[in-house]
Protein backbone atom coordinates (compact mmCIF):
# COMPACT_ATOMS: atom_id res chain seq x y z
CA UNK A 1 0.00 0.00 0.00
CA UNK A 2 2.60 2.41 0.95
CA UNK A 3 4.44 1.59 -2.31
CA UNK A 4 1.24 2.41 -4.06
CA UNK A 5 0.66 5.46 -2.72
CA UNK A 6 4.83 6.71 -3.27
CA UNK A 7 4.47 5.70 -6.67
CA UNK A 8 0.74 7.82 -7.15
CA UNK A 9 2.81 10.89 -5.56
CA UNK A 10 5.55 10.77 -7.55
CA UNK A 11 3.51 10.14 -10.80
CA UNK A 12 1.53 13.49 -9.50
CA UNK A 13 4.65 15.34 -8.94
CA UNK A 14 5.96 14.25 -12.63
CA UNK A 15 2.85 15.69 -14.43
CA UNK A 16 2.63 18.67 -12.48
CA UNK A 17 6.24 19.64 -13.48
CA UNK A 18 5.37 18.81 -16.96
CA UNK A 19 2.46 20.91 -17.22
CA UNK A 20 4.09 23.89 -15.46
CA UNK A 21 6.76 23.50 -17.58
CA UNK A 22 4.56 23.92 -20.75
CA UNK A 23 2.64 26.47 -19.73
CA UNK A 24 5.73 28.27 -19.17
CA UNK A 25 7.25 27.37 -22.44
CA UNK A 26 4.59 27.87 -24.43
CA UNK A 27 4.68 28.26 -28.46
CA UNK A 28 2.57 29.12 -30.88
CA UNK A 29 1.97 27.01 -34.22
CA UNK A 30 1.18 28.70 -37.23
CA UNK A 31 -0.06 26.49 -40.77
CA UNK A 32 1.28 29.27 -42.54
CA UNK A 33 4.39 29.40 -45.12
CA UNK A 34 6.28 31.46 -47.46
CA UNK A 35 7.59 30.29 -50.91
CA UNK A 36 9.03 32.07 -54.16
CA UNK A 37 10.52 34.56 -52.36
CA UNK A 38 11.99 36.65 -55.27
CA UNK A 39 14.24 39.95 -55.46
CA UNK A 40 13.55 41.57 -58.22
CA UNK A 41 13.08 45.19 -60.07
CA UNK A 42 9.61 45.32 -59.90
CA UNK A 43 6.41 43.84 -59.61
CA UNK A 44 3.48 43.39 -61.34
CA UNK A 45 -0.34 43.67 -60.17
CA UNK A 46 -0.51 40.89 -58.65
CA UNK A 47 2.59 41.25 -56.47
CA UNK A 48 4.67 38.70 -58.63
CA UNK A 49 8.28 39.85 -59.42
CA UNK A 50 8.98 40.88 -62.99
CA UNK A 51 12.55 41.33 -63.72
CA UNK A 52 13.75 38.73 -60.95
CA UNK A 53 17.66 38.84 -59.82
CA UNK A 54 19.82 39.41 -56.03
CA UNK A 55 21.88 41.60 -58.11
CA UNK A 56 21.00 45.46 -58.34
CA UNK A 57 22.98 48.60 -58.90
CA UNK A 58 24.22 51.39 -56.43
CA UNK A 59 21.58 53.67 -58.67
CA UNK A 60 19.25 51.01 -59.00
CA UNK A 61 15.88 53.17 -57.70
CA UNK A 62 13.76 50.59 -56.05
CA UNK A 63 14.63 47.18 -54.44
CA UNK A 64 11.79 44.97 -54.29
CA UNK A 65 10.94 41.77 -53.04
CA UNK A 66 7.57 39.20 -53.96
CA UNK A 67 6.53 36.62 -51.88
CA UNK A 68 4.09 34.19 -51.65
CA UNK A 69 2.63 33.40 -48.39
CA UNK A 70 0.60 30.13 -48.55
CA UNK A 71 -2.28 29.25 -45.70
CA UNK A 72 -2.31 31.97 -43.57
CA UNK A 73 -4.99 31.72 -40.66
CA UNK A 74 -6.33 35.43 -40.48
CA UNK A 75 -4.80 38.25 -39.02
CA UNK A 76 -0.29 36.57 -39.60
CA UNK A 77 1.44 38.67 -39.03
CA UNK A 78 4.71 39.15 -41.53
CA UNK A 79 7.76 41.73 -41.14
CA UNK A 80 9.92 42.28 -43.08
CA UNK A 81 13.77 43.12 -42.01
CA UNK A 82 15.92 44.88 -44.44
CA UNK A 83 19.76 44.39 -43.41
CA UNK A 84 23.13 45.86 -44.25
CA UNK A 85 25.50 42.51 -44.00
CA UNK A 86 28.68 44.32 -44.85
CA UNK A 87 30.29 46.04 -47.50
CA UNK A 88 31.78 49.92 -48.09
CA UNK A 89 30.38 50.86 -44.95
CA UNK A 90 31.87 50.37 -41.61
CA UNK A 91 28.42 48.83 -40.56
CA UNK A 92 27.57 44.70 -40.01
CA UNK A 93 24.43 43.34 -39.75
CA UNK A 94 23.21 46.99 -39.82
CA UNK A 95 19.08 46.75 -39.39
CA UNK A 96 18.17 49.32 -41.75
CA UNK A 97 14.20 49.20 -41.67
CA UNK A 98 11.26 46.85 -41.27
CA UNK A 99 8.09 46.81 -42.39
CA UNK A 100 4.79 44.97 -41.34
CA UNK A 101 1.58 43.79 -42.90
CA UNK A 102 -1.15 41.24 -42.00
CA UNK A 103 -2.38 38.72 -44.29
CA UNK A 104 -4.40 35.61 -44.23
CA UNK A 105 -5.25 32.94 -46.93
CA UNK A 106 -2.72 32.39 -49.80
CA UNK A 107 -1.50 35.07 -51.52
CA UNK A 108 1.16 37.11 -53.22
CA UNK A 109 2.46 39.96 -51.32
CA UNK A 110 5.85 42.40 -52.14
CA UNK A 111 7.76 44.60 -50.09
CA UNK A 112 10.37 47.28 -51.47
CA UNK A 113 12.70 50.05 -50.28
CA UNK A 114 13.33 53.24 -52.43
CA UNK A 115 16.81 54.16 -53.32
CA UNK A 116 18.65 56.29 -50.25
CA UNK A 117 19.24 59.86 -51.46
CA UNK A 118 22.74 59.26 -52.36
CA UNK A 119 22.57 55.60 -53.88
CA UNK A 120 22.55 52.50 -52.04
CA UNK A 121 26.13 51.69 -50.21
CA UNK A 122 27.42 49.15 -52.35
CA UNK A 123 27.77 45.60 -50.51
CA UNK A 124 26.14 42.56 -48.92
CA UNK A 125 22.50 42.64 -47.91
CA UNK A 126 19.56 40.09 -46.70
CA UNK A 127 15.91 40.47 -46.65
CA UNK A 128 14.61 39.02 -43.65
CA UNK A 129 10.73 37.56 -43.22
CA UNK A 130 9.40 36.94 -39.81
CA UNK A 131 5.84 35.29 -39.77
CA UNK A 132 4.01 36.13 -36.11
CA UNK A 133 7.49 36.49 -34.98
CA UNK A 134 9.54 33.65 -36.37
CA UNK A 135 11.85 33.73 -39.02
CA UNK A 136 10.97 31.77 -41.77
CA UNK A 137 12.91 33.33 -44.58
CA UNK A 138 16.20 34.98 -45.42
CA UNK A 139 17.23 36.69 -48.96
CA UNK A 140 20.82 37.60 -49.63
CA UNK A 141 21.51 39.63 -52.81
CA UNK A 142 24.38 42.59 -53.34
CA UNK A 143 24.23 45.79 -54.63
CA UNK A 144 27.51 46.65 -56.79
CA UNK A 145 28.96 49.45 -58.72
CA UNK A 146 27.78 49.83 -62.77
Amino acid sequence: MRRLFCATITILLVLSTALSLGAECSSSFTTANISEATMALSVDNDAKPLNPTNKFYEDTPVIYCSLKVSNAPVATDITSVWVYVRGELELEDHEIDSFGMTVEGTTYVYFYMNRPTNNWPLGEYKLVFYLDGKEAESLPFTVQAR
